[in-house]
């Protein structure tokens, strides 16, 4: 996406931050790998919590995905990574997927 987002915050992205009607996101939480799994937790710093405005061409790939998105995960998050390297705590954000 051409927002400045990090990648753990777009990875942390749902549907309901995402309001396609004014073509912005609320970033309020990052993606972070624990022993346990993945986590959503608030982003680190407050100025981090902000609004993003994303061009109309991005706004038109995300309709296109919600319209196709069945939410057979049990979440409501936008993107999944296909792979993640949990020891250095990296996302392979080349691989963006759909799948849980």
């Amino acid at each position: 996406m051409t927002s400045g987002m990090r990648p753990s915050e777009y990875l942390a992205l749902t549907w309901n931050d995402v309001d396609l009607s004014r073509g912005i996101v609320s970033v309020s939480h990052t993606l972070e790998w624990q022993k346990g799994g993945r986590e959503f937790p608030d982003t680190k710093r407050s100025r981090s919590r902000r609004v993003v405005k994303l061009q109309e061409w991005v706004m038109a790939l995300l309709r296109h995905r919600m319209s196709r998105e069945s939410n057979s995960c049990g979440d409501d998050l936008v993107f999944r990574a296909k792979r993640v390297d949990q020891s250095a705590n990296l996302i392979s954000c080349g691989g963006i997927s759909s799948r849980c």
